[in-house]
C-alpha cells in the first residue's frame, strides 16, 4: 500500500504459514508406549567414548529419566572420526559435550555429569575422596553400562554391580 501524502515506499506485508507440531512427554510415550517404563530409570554411562557417547545420546533419546554420565577425557582431533561430534567439539570436555547435547534435544532426560577418573589417585580440588564419588555416582542406578574398554575397570564395576544387585552391562 502506498502512503500517498508523505509519498513512502510501499509497505510489504509478509505471511508465513507454520505448520503445527505435537511434542512433549505423552506425545513422546504414545509414539512407542514399550519405553514408557524408561522415565522412572536412572542409568548410568561409564565412558564416552566411541562406544560410549553415542549409547548415551540413544539412551536419553529413549526416554531415560536420568543419565549419569562420567568420564574425565577432553574431544581430540584424531578421534573425532569415531565421535559422534565434529571438529566443533575438539578441545572441549566430552562429559560437557554430551550433557550439552542432550539438554537441547532431549530436555526430558535429566543428565548428572561426573568428571572423574575411576581408580585415579589424584586429590579433588573438591575434597572428595574417590569411594564418596563412586558411591554418590551409582546411588540408585537401574542399570550401569560400562563402555571404558579398560580390563581393571571393567573388573571393579563388575564387582561393585553384583555386590549390589545393579543390573550391569559392558561393551567394548
Amino acid at each position: 500500500k502506498r502512503n500517498r501524502k508523505k509519498f513512502l515506499p510501499p509497505r510489504i506485508e509478509e505471511y508465513f504459514l507454520l505448520r503445527a507440531e505435537r511434542f512433549g512427554e505423552a506425545d513422546m510415550g504414545e509414539r512407542i508406549p514399550e519405553l514408557q517404563t524408561l522415565r522412572v530409570k536412572k542409568v548410568a554411562v561409564v565412558g564416552l567414548g566411541n562406544l560410549g557417547a553415542p549409547s548415551a545420546i540413544e539412551f536419553a533419546k529413549a526416554g531415560v529419566g536420568e543419565l549419569r554420565i562420567i568420564d574425565y577425557d577432553f574431544v581430540e582431533g584424531g578421534t573425532t572420526v569415531r565421535w559422534p561430534f565434529g571438529l566443533s567439539a575438539v578441545g572441549l570436555r566430552k562429559v560437557d559435550c554430551i550433557k550439552d547435547f542432550i539438554a537441547k534435544n532431549f530436555p526430558y532426560t535429566i543428565v548428572v555429569p561426573e568428571i572423574h577418573r575411576i581408580g585415579s589417585t589424584e586429590q579433588r580440588a573438591d575434597g572428595r575422596t574417590e569411594l564418596e564419588i563412586i558411591n554418590n555416582f551409582f546411588a540408585g542406578i537401574d542399570l550401569v553400562f560400562d563402555a571404558t574398554a579398560e580390563y581393571g575397570i571393567q573388573h571393579f564395576l563388575a564387582d561393585l554391580c553384583q555386590a549390589n544387585g545393579i543390573p550391569y552391562v559392558c561393551i567394548s
